[in-house]
């Protein structure tokens, strides 16, 4: 599955995985406007509903000792892999036509 990432490979944060598809439509739905490329447009509205999402994940998060990094998009066949101090909390999620994965990696600051 190609990967829409929102954080830096290894950091805290998010990392959405989608089908170009999928993300075309949410792109669409968030623009109000057809998307039919991953243009930089489509970019930044995946960008926008990653900073959404872990935004509103952080706003969970058990203390203020927790930290997550700002969203970038990574497109492509990619691996995200953490070091071993990062919890990973997968959320499989259905969305307009198709799937999707958010990942939330969280790294308690000390």
């Amino acid at each position: 599955m190609p990967v829409l990432s929102a954080c830096p490979a290894g950091l805290p944060g998010v990392v959405i995985n989608m089908r170009e598809a999928l993300a075309l439509q949410l792109a669409s739905e968030l623009l109000d406007e057809e998307m039919t490329a991953l243009d930089e447009d489509c970019i930044d509205a995946i960008g926008e509903i990653a900073n959404m999402i872990a935004g509103n994940a952080k706003t969970d998060f058990p203390d203020e000792k927790c930290s997550i990094s700002v969203p970038s998009v990574v497109i492509g066949k990619h691996k995200t892999s953490y070091p071993q101090d990062i919890e990973v909390i997968s959320i499989p999620c259905r969305a307009g036509d198709g799937k999707l994965v958010i990942d939330v990696a969280i790294k308690k600051n000390t």
